[in-house]
């Protein structure tokens, strides 16, 4: 008797349990089903291409620094030569102007006197004439007067000619060469690409402006 009365009070509790089991499952929510959103290819690969134009762009904006960096020395070792080949230029025709100066001074100084002896003797040639023929106004005393001038003036300038043979011959003023002529101007580095950036999905090309 007791026994029966014992399985039944278990009997009682297990269908409790079960019920109450039952409720708590009946009252939660069963979990929704994960949907995943479909990603549209055309947009995916805009997305990559983009990417990629981004680190081509910097590559870019790289390369175009490392060109001038390149270039810089480059441009400045050609300056540098022009420069040098100027200065080497002016002072060679410096050195020479400057041995025709010296030379042409040396000369001039003992030429000068010369001339000066020879301008002093004709000067007193030509007095001796005014002279003569004012005393004796007779076709005689004119032809005499004549023949004394011309030879006296003949004698100071072969007198001058035979002092300035001597000296040697004059220093020839040296004619400046030409400039010299510039370098070809130098070929800059050539740019790099700039890489294009993609299209957006959808988006209409735009027309190229007519010129």
């Amino acid at each position: 008797m007791k026994r029966s009365k014992y399985v039944g009070v278990i009997l009682l509790t297990i269908g409790l349990v079960g019920g109450s089991i039952g409720a708590v499952s009946a009252d939660t929510p069963s979990p929704k089903p994960t949907t995943t959103k479909a990603v549209n290819p055309a947009t995916a690969k805009y997305q990559a291409d983009l990417a990629a134009y981004k680190i081509a762009l910097q590559q870019y904006n790289v390369d175009l620094v490392k060109a001038e960096i390149a270039y810089r020395p480059v441009l400045q070792a050609s300056w540098a030569a022009w420069v040098a080949t100027n200065q080497a230029f002016n002072a060679a025709w410096q050195a020479t102007w400057a041995t025709f100066k010296t030379a042409n001074e040396v000369y001039q100084a003992q030429y000068k006197p010369l001339n000066a002896a020879k301008d002093a003797a004709v000067s007193a040639a030509d007095s001796v004439f005014l002279a003569a023929i004012a005393a004796d106004s007779s076709s005689v005393g004119i032809t005499a007067a004549l023949k004394a001038h011309s030879t006296a003036t003949s004698a100071a300038q072969a007198a001058f000619k035979t002092a300035v043979t001597a000296l040697g011959p004059e220093p020839v003023r040296p004619k400046k060469p030409a400039d010299p002529e510039k370098p070809a101007p130098l070929t800059k580095p050539t740019h790099p690409v700039k890489p294009t950036p993609p299209a957006k999905p959808g988006a209409d090309a735009k027309p190229t402006p007519k010129k």
